[in-house]
C-alpha cells in the first residue's frame, strides 16, 4: 500500500479495490484505463511474438467487474475505459464512443482486431484515431523489444485520449495501470497521475517508463528555456 512517488506520479502496487476506497469522491478529473477484458490472453497460450517474455498468469481471466466500475466512478469525474465491446454489459451506454483504428487493410488476414473501442462519459461526438499498430507494422514504438505488457496500448493513443478532455483535466488515475502507458502520457502532458497495478512485473515496468518520461520531460523543458 506504500506508494512509489516519481515526480507528479504516485504508483501503487496492489489491488485497486483495496486502494480506491482510500480516495475521496471525485478525487480525479479523469480515469483513463485499459482494464482486463476477461479473455485469458496469457493462460490460454502464446500471445504473439512476445509470449516468452511474460509468465503465464490469471491477470486477464476475469474482466472488469461491476463493483470495480462503481469504485472507479466514485473517484472520477470523467472516464475513458478501453474494451467497450467486451465490457458493454458492465459499462452501459456511453455518451461519446472512441475508436482506435489500427489501419489494417481490407485484405489483412491477421487474427487481431482491426480496431479497439472505448467507453467514455465525455461530452461531444464519437471520434476515431488512426494509428497503425498491427504486428511489426507500427506508427510508433517500433522497437520490438519495447513491449512491456502483452496488451500494451501505444502512448500515442493515450495522448489522443487526453487531448479530447478540452483542457479541463489536471489529474488522471489508472486503476489497471499495466506497464504505465496512461501514466507516461499524463506525465508528458504535465498532469498529475495515480496508477494502481497488482502484477509486480508490470508495476516495475510502469515505474521505469514513467521515471524515464519524467526525466525526458524535464530535459525538454530545459532545452526549451535555453
Amino acid at each position: 500500500m506504500n506508494p512509489v512517488v516519481i515526480g507528479n506520479a504516485t504508483l501503487y502496487l496492489g489491488d485497486c479495490m483495496e486502494i480506491l476506497p482510500t480516495f475521496k469522491e471525485k478525487s480525479f478529473d479523469l480515469c483513463l484505463t485499459d482494464p482486463p477484458y476477461g479473455l485469458g490472453v496469457l493462460s490460454k497460450g502464446p500471445f504473439g511474438s512476445n509470449a516468452k517474455r511474460f509468465e503465464l498468469s490469471d491477470w486477464d481471466d476475469q474482466g472488469l467487474s461491476r463493483e470495480q466500475f462503481e469504485a472507479i466512478k466514485r473517484v472520477s469525474n470523467w472516464m475513458i475505459v478501453w474494451g467497450y465491446n467486451h465490457l458493454a454489459d458492465i459499462l452501459g451506454p456511453c455518451t461519446r464512443a472512441l475508436v482506435w483504428d489500427k489501419w489494417c487493410k481490407n485484405d489483412c488476414q491477421l487474427s487481431f482486431a482491426d480496431c479497439e473501442l472505448a467507453y467514455s462519459n465525455l461530452k461531444g461526438p464519437a471520434r476515431t484515431f488512426h494509428h497503425r499498430w498491427m504486428g511489426g507494422g507500427r506508427d510508433s514504438e517500433t522497437n520490438k523489444d519495447y513491449r512491456y505488457h502483452p496488451t500494451q496500448k501505444p502512448i500515442a493513443v493515450m495522448n489522443w485520449c487526453l487531448s479530447l478532455s478540452g483542457g479541463v483535466v489536471q489529474s488522471v488515475i489508472d486503476p489497471f495501470m499495466g506497464s504505465g502507458s496512461a501514466g507516461v502520457a499524463a506525465v508528458q502532458s504535465g498532469l498529475s497521475f495515480v496508477g494502481i497495478e497488482r502484477e509486480p512485473e508490470f508495476f516495475d515496468a510502469a515505474c521505469l517508463r514513467i521515471e524515464e518520461a519524467q526525466l525526458q520531460t524535464k530535459l525538454d523543458l530545459r532545452c526549451a528555456e535555453a
